[in-house]
């Protein structure tokens, strides 16, 4: 597994690339983006686990929504797969439909694009013969999807602010700063990044927390310096996302 920046005509819409390619059997757990993800899939197949249903095929060529829990994902032999990760309001930038439709969601991008465009992209990733091409191809097509509606300035000037404060910011405070109510902001929030700002600032401060992770630290210190209130307030939080506490998740997990 390999990441690679994008173009940067698309800098501001895509994250960055990421080639995940199986030589066995394998499965990973997916902690929650904070972002929309489309997964291109050029080799193999993959469901989708669960612990109280049978397992779910998962479609080729999916997007998935920002979510408030992990996914477990078991991937064939010989898979390979192009995980587009776009930046917070990028799919509000790509796509028609409303973004908050995607919330917990995975679907098939083909339910998502019009039929053409669907059709337009497997013909050309169809005739690359390398993640350098299918990447270039992917690329060429997201930039003709991009829409002329000007992005929300508000919103993306309050997610530079919860990413700069790692999570840890109060919305109203934050919303009275921008100059607009509570609730004004919130519905706004909601309509470009596809969930609510609590919510997305939650994501954060796990995801930093996540990082700090490693042997021998312990979690009251990953709970403070992340921001928790204390050691529960983590493990509580975290075992709503992941199903674990964790230490048994992150001894044993493989996850991205």
């Amino acid at each position: 597994m390999h990441t690679v920046n994008p173009c940067p005509a698309l800098a501001a819409i895509v994250r960055s690339f990421t080639i995940v390619e199986t030589i066995s059997e394998r499965t990973s757990t997916l902690l929650p983006e904070t972002g929309v993800l489309l997964g291109i899939r050029y080799s193999g197949s993959a469901a989708l686990l669960r612990s109280s249903s049978p397992q779910e095929d998962l479609p080729d060529w999916s997007i998935t929504g920002i979510r408030d829990s992990s996914r477990r994902i078991c991937t064939s032999a010989g898979g390979g797969l192009i995980v587009v990760n776009l930046h917070e309001t990028g799919a509000s930038r790509l796509f028609a439909a409303p973004v908050l439709e995607l919330y917990n969601v995975t679907a098939s991008l083909r339910d998502w694009l019009p039929n053409p465009s669907f059709e337009g992209l497997q013909a050309n990733l169809s005739h690359a013969h390398d993640n350098r091409s299918r990447i270039a191809r992917i690329e060429d097509f997201l930039a003709a999807q991009k829409n002329t509606r000007p992005p929300d300035t508000m919103v993306e000037a309050a997610i530079r602010a919860m990413r700069a404060g790692r999570g840890n910011i109060a919305i109203a405070r934050l919303a009275q700063h921008i100059g607009v109510s509570q609730d004004r902001f919130e519905k706004r929030f909601r309509r470009e990044v596809g969930t609510s700002p609590k919510q997305y600032c939650s994501l954060l401060r796990l995801r930093f927390a996540l990082n700090l992770y490693q042997p021998g630290r312990t979690l009251t210190d990953i709970a403070h310096a992340a921001g928790y209130y204390d050691q529960s307030h983590f493990i509580r939080e975290f075992r709503a996302v992941t199903g674990e506490p964790p230490l048994k998740f992150l001894r044993r997990s493989q996850y991205w």
